[in-house]
């Protein structure tokens, strides 16, 4: 404004000399004001009008250019010469003011700055007053008023207790300002950042309690906080920064709003953590792109509004719980217990390293919008639990992790493709957590679920008692959509408890593959893949065509323990039947599987090169009969070595195994399972080849030749119904080798008193005869002829196991074992019915002629006597000789066919008296009729049960029932 453009002429317009004497007053007690070093002698100031200070932003305007066109320039008195008063000093242009304050008639205290570098900072004196100093000024003057003359009343520092309002309020212009202030702890603090860049540090007062309650509105570049070693209560403060906000020396402090968008939010140091906990107000929200805070207590922002880019070191000794709206980037975090929150549709958790302060007890929860990723550092915690909703389709992973943890649970929701991969450090429980609610799974809505581990993969159901009839109301395990596959790779073992279930979307070749060194299970197990598709629950015990596999503990056959797989009893091979002019048709039947299994597959090797390679998919179990008819040719029946076969008259062989449905495979070195009613018990068995899902040994043969050895059945070429062109004779009938006729030499014997059925005595020479054992294959026609032409027997086939090794490799079919001696006479002394090389007694009804025995010569005998006992029962007969008493020689009787070497030979054979004088020395016996007297040991049943009590039993034969035996 023009300073004379309102000088005018007026009546009531005091006089100019009045006004310039006034002025000069005025001007004189401006100056008189002024430090002595704001002047400087002979530099004349001019004035603009002062009553255009009144502004807060002009407090005083000091060397101006513009002049009084009325006046002459106004020079200072001298000291010694008063003078008519000068208006004062020019200043310097170097001084000019840069900051001003003023106490307002609202109440604020209001500290300005200009548009140039403002370093100001506001003190508290020793008694309590706050004052403000320029760092090129010195103090800045107060204005608090104006006095009777409209003139502003300035101090060196004020009250804080004068403040009505309790608040500071500081512009910091346009320039790049610093300002510091100890803040007294009657004012609150506004700092309005007016461009450039500005920093502001505040250092709490002392306040009641150690408790700073604090309103502070804050905005610069960066801000600093000293909370001077008390708790800060800050949910009425806005805190905003572009590139750092950092609080320090404090114990408790609670946030309000902040905002430190593109920089760094640092709370404590390493040094000096924070003395407590770190926690946020309600309602409020924190903006960062770094975070980074010590505390020793607990760390709680859970606001949903939060927007926290990135943790770069966070350490608390208490618990930690975050949340952000977007992704968040985790670098380094350690806490007792850590939970951290993303909760928008895009946000991911990228984990970095994330530990916890004990990993027996401490817990970390993840939970992301998007996904959960992590790098090669391993997570640290006890339980590990893992949301990830993937809402958005960018990626094939879900959560992906490195660990190193004891519980797991995990799920990812939505359809999108989310695959859970986790690589473990050492053993891992998964679908498991402290809170043993039952309710822990792995899951997927439409990914793969992958799981290494160093050491053991475990699986438990908490509870076991709502899993349903079907095992699917209460899976452990689930892998949804067109991703759903499962693989679990363990360093160790791997173990699933009773009622575990695993459920894989997927059906495709290996959709659940489980690897492991052992392979534990658990009652009602169960492997589920194309929701039915293929169901497995049993993998042991394995059957096997010789007996069971070793086991721990043994098993007891009688019990009747259900193998997996197949009933190895149930395997029956139908009597070759003419199929077209030459060939020749058989049938396989098997039962297979246990309640509740699907999609078996039946693979058979037929033995002969047509069509020699069968498999049979997505069987029923619940021990299905599978009826399986095949044709062989007549090429194949002449011309097959397949499977150990040696000539054209052998049985066809036939090899085959069971498995499970292709989606399921499980390989370990040793499979162990639970086995149900009427055995409680765990059982543990060795693989071999390692695949747990197949009776098969992979490590056999090759991919076209597949080698089957668990299955095996038999197709006896038959000696009559097919034409004769169907089989040569050279072939059917080989040519016969007849070993020489041994000599049997019969020696005198004298017997005064036997118990035989027989009353014929004889006196004769030594005489040659042939004896020896014979194996017929009988028709099923009750009628018919035999299948075969008799096959003479070795005459140590009675002897230990070769009787048992003789019907291991016959196949299935009706045979009888009879006793050749001399020409024509032939007695039956066994008959079996063999299935899967297993022999069943057909009858006990077996031959038992009479034995003649040789008298010495000159001895005479009371045939009459001997009629007689034999009339009246005392001697045994063959229905006898079948009875329960004890019979043989003892333990090894069964295996020892020759006459015991003892003096009780020669006892009587009624009464056991060796000392019988009647009693003749034998001097020789003949080996066959020493066999003869043997075969009733031969005669045990040769079940599964028998063999397991041959095998186990520390008692042998000795004082044993032997059913079936003949007393000569």
């Amino acid at each position: 404004m023009n300073p004379r453009a309102n000088d005018r002429r007026s009546p009531h317009r005091p006089s100019v000399q009045r006004v310039s004497w006034t002025l000069d007053r005025v001007v004189q007690s401006l100056i008189a004001r002024l430090p002595e070093r704001w002047l400087s002698q002979g530099t004349a100031v001019e004035l603009g009008r002062l009553d255009e200070l009144g502004s807060h932003q002009e407090l005083a305007r000091l060397g101006s250019d513009q002049t009084c066109p009325t006046r002459k320039p106004i020079r200072r008195p001298a000291p010694k010469k008063p003078t008519r008063p000068t208006y004062g000093r020019r200043l310097e242009p170097r001084i000019v003011l840069n900051a001003t304050a003023e106490l307002l008639a609202m109440g604020d205290l209001v500290l300005s700055g200009d548009g140039f570098v403002d370093e100001v900072s506001a003190n508290t004196l020793p008694n309590g007053d706050i004052q403000f100093i320029d760092a090129n000024t010195g103090i800045i003057p107060i204005r608090v008023g104006e006095d009777a003359f409209g003139n502003p009343i300035l101090v060196d520092s004020i009250d804080p207790g004068v403040v009505a309002t309790g608040r500071l309020h500081v512009d910091l212009g346009a320039g790049d300002d610093q300002f510091s202030v100890d803040l007294p702890a009657e004012l609150d603090l506004t700092v309005i950042d007016g461009g450039g860049t500005d920093s502001v540090d505040v250092t709490v007062g002392d306040h009641a309690g150690n408790l700073a309650n604090l309103d502070l509105q804050i905005t610069a570049e960066t801000i600093s906080l000293d909370a001077s070693g008390q708790s800060l209560d800050l949910q009425s403060s806005e805190l905003a920064a572009d590139t750092s906000i950092t609080i320090e020396n404090a114990i408790d402090v609670n946030l309000g709003n902040v905002d430190v968008g593109s920089g760094t939010l640092t709370v404590g140091s390493t040094g000096q953590p924070l003395g407590g906990e770190l926690t946020q107000a309600a309602g409020t929200s924190l903006t960062a792109s770094q975070l980074d805070a010590w505390s020793v207590g607990d760390v709680e922002l859970e606001q949903t509004a939060n927007a926290i880019a990135r943790i770069a070191n966070l350490q608390s000794d208490g618990d930690v719980s975050i949340v952000s709206s977007q992704t968040m980037t985790v670098d380094a975090l350690v806490a007792d217990n850590i939970e951290l929150v993303v909760v928008g549709d895009d946000s991911d958790l990228l984990i970095g390293s994330v530990e916890v302060s004990d990993p027996t007890v401490g817990d970390v929860r993840l939970t992301a919008g998007d996904d959960i990723l992590g790098g090669n550092d391993e997570l640290l915690a006890d339980d590990l639990i893992l949301r990830a909703s993937n809402a958005t389709d960018d990626g094939p992973d879900a959560i992906r992790l490195s660990t190193n943890v004891n519980d797991l649970d995990a799920i990812v929701a939505g359809n999108n493709a989310g695959d859970l991969t986790i690589t473990e450090a050492d053993s891992i429980r998964l679908a498991s957590s402290d809170a043993a609610s039952d309710a822990e799974v792995l899951q997927t809505g439409n990914g793969a679920i992958r799981v290494t581990a160093g050491g053991t993969i475990s699986i438990d159901d908490s509870d076991s008692n709502n899993d349903g009839a079907g095992l699917v109301d209460d899976q452990e395990i689930i892998a949804g959509g067109d991703r759903g596959r499962i693989d679990f790779q363990a360093g160790d073992d791997f173990i699933a408890g009773d009622s575990v279930q695993l459920a894989a979307a997927d059906t495709s070749a290996g959709a659940v593959t489980v690897s492991a060194t052992q392979v534990v299970l658990g009652d009602d197990f169960e492997i589920n893949t194309g929701d039915g598709v293929g169901v497995a629950r049993r993998f042991g015990p394995r059957p096997d065509p010789d007996e069971l596999q070793p086991t721990t503990p043994v098993l007891d056959p009688e019990l009747g323990i259900e193998t997996a797989f197949y009933d190895i009893d149930s395997v029956q091979t139908s009597i070759l039947e003419q199929a077209n002019a030459n060939d020749a048709e058989g049938v396989l039947s098997v039962d297979i599987g246990v309640a509740g299994e699907n999609g078996l597959t039946l693979s058979i090797d037929w033995g002969a090169a047509t069509n020699r390679f069968e498999e049979l998919t997505d069987l029923a179990g619940d021990r299905t009969r599978v009826d399986v008819a095949h044709v062989y040719t007549q090429s194949d029946i002449l011309n097959s070595t397949l499977n150990g076969r040696t000539g054209a008259t052998e049985p066809l062989a036939v090899r085959f195994a069971v498995s499970h449905h292709d989606s399921i495979v499980i390989t370990g070195d040793s499979i162990e399972q639970t086995i149900p009613d009427p055995m409680i018990a765990t059982v543990s068995e060795p693989v071999p080849g390692g695949l747990v899902t197949s009776t098969d040994n992979p490590n056999t043969g090759s991919a076209l030749t597949p080698v089957y050895e668990s299955g095996r059945a038999f197709f006896v070429i038959p000696r009559i119904d097919v034409p004769v062109a169907f089989f040569p004779v050279r072939d059917v009938i080989p040519e016969p080798v007849t070993p020489p006729p041994p000599v049997q030499l019969t020696s005198v014997i004298l017997l005064s008193d036997v118990d035989f059925e027989t009353a014929e005595a004889s006196a004769s020479a030594i005489t040659i005869r042939e004896e020896y054992f014979q194996l017929r294959m009988l028709s099923p026609d009750p009628n018919g002829d035999d299948l075969i032409e008799p096959v003479r027997l070795p005459e140590n086939v009675l002897q230990g196991d070769r009787l048992n090794d003789l019907f291991a490799g016959l196949p299935d079919g009706a045979y009888e074992i009879e006793y050749v001696i001399g020409d024509g006479d032939q007695r039956t002394i066994l008959r079996v019915d063999l299935r899967g090389g297993q022999p069943k007694i057909l009858s006990d009804d077996l031959d038992a002629g009479l034995l003649k025995l040789n008298w010495l010569e000159g001895e005479s005998v009371d045939w009459n006597a001997l009629e007689a006992d034999a009339l009246e029962g005392n001697l045994l007969d063959a229905d006898e000789s079948n009875s329960d008493e004890p019979r043989g020689n003892g333990a090894d009787s069964d295996q020892d066919l020759s006459l015991p070497d003892d003096p009780s030979a020669n006892a009587d054979p009624r009464t056991g008296d060796a000392s019988n004088p009647n009693a003749a020395a034998v001097e020789s016996v003949s080996p066959v009729a020493a066999a003869a007297s043997a075969i009733p040991v031969a005669l045990v049943p040769f079940s599964r049960a028998s063999r397991f009590w041959k095998r186990t039993s520390s008692q042998t034969s000795t004082g044993q029932n032997v059913p079936g035996e003949c007393q000569p």
